[in-house]
């Protein structure tokens, strides 16, 4: 073999072994689809004539490195080639560079490109960045080289010559970095700290796209490469999307700490803080904590499941408005199908008798087996009425087992738990049959003249499925479980349930309490009035006297003390509401005109909201009565009722008379106000609509 034949042989080898551990990601799709092979890569080379430097066999089987003196003795060919050329990089008192390219100009050549270099029009980033430094390229030279292509070979031998300048990067590795190695195979002989030069490469040449992409390819070719590309441009979209958004969450980049939510991008956290349930949090408020609890025991139950989208909600309100978003749409138009499936769903609650039933069914799969064998050999085995009960009866269940598990199994929504549990209880008998035919009728296993062994048998298999019920009974009931025993009772690590439901310790659960709303007065509440100054010898006539002069401030009198203990409070709240004689609801500017012109009268009132499970308002009226001060239902009257303290000084007769205000009955202020509020409910005519917005 001569010199040239074993160089060619090398730089194929190292040429292919380039492209084949070179990653997916990081090379054109057009090396897989037409370069498949170390042959074609031997054939593509040498119909295109290509010529190595003759140094290069002795260079890189040497066991030194390269040194500058050896790039130095390369030379430029006269004429139009095609070549792969190396550029040696120089400065005073600084390490020399390198940089390796390639030239493919249809017309005139690598020439062109080395024109480029006198003229500085088109420069590699890291050639221009040491030329703007003070190097300068001291001389150039060819690696290899061949004859202009033939029209319908260009787009081949472009492709010939960019593995051929990657291959010759990492051999004399002229890449930038000397501590990171690109995610390329390792193709540098030398260990690359000794190197005396450094790198002016960024990146690989495979990964470029190749000019004249339709020029000797045939049209498969073409449209698979375009696939490919394609795909390839895809993935890479989502996979810097991905790391954007894993940078994002690790960040905290566009967080809500309100609702404790983490966003992907911008456009994710103006949207949630836009929706209801972000402004009823951020102004305070919130849900009542046994509503937050039965939510919770609902996720950790998963009651309410999308399986399209793996998520599950507290209530069936919930799961309705997720199906209606636009997410939900667009993740079942992006499912194959589009049906609640279940993804990766197991019967967690009841893994002992699942599994042993399943293994049940191979045991009895297995016997039958054996047993046909054997009646084919010619055993009798079915001679033998244990024996042939022992196939009929077990063999009854299994058929229904399999009539009820494998059309499901076949069907597209294959995975609801309600097309297993007929299956399952099928199973469960042939699994009972199977036990009472080894423990008491087969004489073979010898137990059946020792029943204590199989009554101890089931007594502890009962005890373990109760036990195993009893460990994973919170995620079926949504009892309180902590952080620790739900990640130490996933035995694999296919098993997807989300264990951050969950608080840290049982003391945790007893420690939430229900929030009371804080009570604070309306800021337009009246001022102390103050009493006017009227001497009695001018007393007022009547009809120039205010309606009603006496006033008092607005007091809350505290609630009735038997509430009776029947009644679920959820939450409590108080408020004060100001209303005249007619039972009419005064705003805050009308209370405030009023001050120190009437005198307002306490009365305490105890109503009943009831709330559905979603928290939505479905009534609110009185407290019904329960006792004999309630039997109007409202509370016992304010002590003031009564009158005043026989032991406080009394005063002028005339004077009290004149300044009492007109009282109204606790019952007749309810009617009053009763039918104020139906009379806002009821339509009115068009005419009355300015009346109506007044009001």
């Amino acid at each position: 073999m001569t010199s040239a034949t074993a160089l060619n042989k090398l730089m194929a080898s190292l040429t292919w072994s380039n492209i084949n551990l070179t990653p997916k990601c990081t090379k054109n799709a057009a090396y897989d689809l037409v370069l498949a092979s170390q042959e074609l890569l031997e054939e593509l080379m040498n119909e295109s004539g290509v010529v190595f430097a003759p140094s290069l066999l002795d260079a890189v089987q040497s066991a030194m490195h390269p040194a500058l003196s050896d790039f130095k003795s390369l030379s430029v060919l006269p004429g139009k080639w095609w070549a792969v050329y190396l550029l040696v990089l120089e400065k005073p008192g600084s390490r020399p560079k390198i940089y390796i390219g390639s030239g493919t100009n249809r017309y005139g050549g690598v020439s062109e490109r080395l024109r480029m270099y006198d003229s500085e029009s088109v420069l590699p980033m890291y050639v221009k960045r040491a030329l703007d430094n003070g190097y300068a390229i001291t001389h150039r030279g060819f690696l290899c080289w061949a004859p202009l292509p033939k029209e319908g070979k260009i787009y081949l031998y472009r492709l010939l010559f960019l593995a051929l300048e990657s291959m010759f990067s990492l051999v004399f590795w002229a890449m930038v970095s000397r501590t990171k190695d690109y995610g390329l195979p390792h193709l540098c002989p030398w260990d690359i700290e000794s190197l005396d030069y450094d790198g002016c490469c960024t990146h690989t040449a495979l990964m470029e796209g190749i000019v004249g992409a339709e020029d000797g390819l045939t049209l498969e070719q073409i449209a698979a490469k375009e696939t490919e590309c394609r795909k390839w441009r895809v993935d890479q979209i989502t996979r810097l999307a991905k790391n954007c958004k894993r940078r994002a969450i690790e960040d905290r980049t566009f967080a809500c700490n309100i609702c404790s939510i983490l966003c992907n991008a911008q456009w994710q956290l103006d949207r949630h803080l836009a929706t209801k349930k972000h402004m009823k949090r951020a102004s305070g408020v919130t849900k009542p904590s046994n509503v937050v609890a039965w939510e919770h025991k609902n996720v950790v139950a998963k009651r309410f499941p999308c399986y399209i989208c793996s998520r599950f909600f507290g209530s069936q309100q919930k799961l309705t408005t997720h199906l209606a978003s636009q997410r939900h749409q667009d993740e079942a138009a992006a499912s194959s199908d589009s049906k609640q499936v279940p993804a990766n769903e197991a019967i967690d609650e009841i893994l002992v008798i699942w599994w042993s039933s399943t293994a049940l069914i191979g045991l009895y799969i297995a016997i039958k087996g054996l047993a046909i064998l054997r009646w084919q050999r010619g055993y009798r085995d079915y001679s033998n009425v244990t024996f042939k009960r022992f196939d009929y009866e077990v063999g009854m269940s299994i058929l229904g087992w399999a009539f009820h598990y494998f059309p499901f199994y076949l069907m597209a929504r294959q995975l609801f738990l309600h097309h297993y549990l007929p299956a399952l209880y099928f199973a469960i008998l042939a699994l009972c049959q199977m036990f009472d035919f080894v423990s008491y009728r087969f004489s073979v296993f010898g137990l059946k003249q020792y029943p204590a062994i199989g009554q101890a048998a089931a007594v502890g298999f009962l005890a373990v499925a109760i036990t195993v019920f009893t460990v994973y009974a919170p995620l079926a009931y949504g009892n309180a479980w902590t952080k620790d025993a739900c990640n130490t009772a996933k035995l694999f690590g296919s098993w997807d349930w989300d264990c951050n439901n969950f608080l840290t310790s049982y003391e945790a659960y007893n420690s939430q309490t229900t929030p009371v709303a804080s009570i604070s007065a309306p800021s337009s509440a009246p001022p102390p009035p103050v009493a006017p100054q009227i001497p009695r010898q001018q007393e007022q006539p009547k009809e120039a006297k205010p309606e009603e002069v006496v006033s008092e401030q607005a007091a809350v009198s505290p609630p009735p003390q038997d509430v009776p203990k029947d009644l679920p409070v959820l939450s409590k709240e108080e408020r004060i509401e100001y209303r005249d004689e007619n039972g009419r609801v005064l705003n805050d500017d009308e209370v405030q005109a009023l001050a120190g012109k009437v005198s307002f009268k306490t009365r305490y009132e105890t109503r009943t909201r009831i709330i559905d499970g979603q928290g939505n308002e479905i009534y609110e009226g009185l407290v019904d009565a329960h006792g004999a001060a309630e039997e109007q239902g409202v509370a016992p009257p304010h002590p003031d009722v009564e009158g005043r303290n026989p032991e406080t000084q009394q005063l002028d007769q005339a004077a009290e008379a004149s300044e009492a205000p007109p009282t109204v009955e606790v019952v007749e202020d309810q009617q009053k106000e009763k039918s104020v509020e139906q009379h806002k409910n009821e339509a009115k005519p068009a005419s009355e609509a300015q009346a109506a917005t007044q009001e």
